[in-house]
């Protein structure tokens, strides 16, 4: 990764994806969190990556987001990809979500939302 970053910020190598996706920005529609990541590649992907080992991408659902309504508890959401750089977050009992939280734990195992470039999602949290 650090190779990646010194060729597109230090070589100026623009087509060179030097991150994962990162938080952008967000919008509430209805009971549903839409969020827009940057550095997203050719699009966002799941995957599973094991150790040292290539990540192989899946067609599981993106997971580890968690997600707060008005109540102030945090749920376990469902998420899925719905562009290259947009995912839509809910939680069947939320109706009025206020923040949107993703791989928010010290050892986040099971988060696995890359770019197609293979790169990985950081971890973040939407402020309210």
């Amino acid at each position: 990764r650090l190779a990646l970053w010194a060729l597109n910020k230090s070589y100026k190598k623009k087509e060179v994806v030097h991150s994962g996706p990162t938080y952008k920005s967000h919008e509430i529609k209805a009971n549903k969190f839409i969020i827009t990541f940057d550095n997203t590649g050719s699009g966002l992907m799941t995957a599973k990556k094991v150790l040292h080992l290539p990540v192989e991408q899946s067609d599981d659902a993106p997971e580890m987001f968690q997600i707060c309504g008005s109540d102030g508890v945090w749920q376990w959401a469902k998420a899925k990809i719905i562009s290259s750089n947009q995912v839509e977050v809910s939680h069947p009992k939320i109706s009025q979500p206020l923040e949107v939280r993703y791989a928010w734990a010290s050892n986040p195992e099971g988060a696995n939302l890359y770019n197609k470039e293979g790169l990985p999602t950081g971890l973040f949290k939407t402020d309210k």
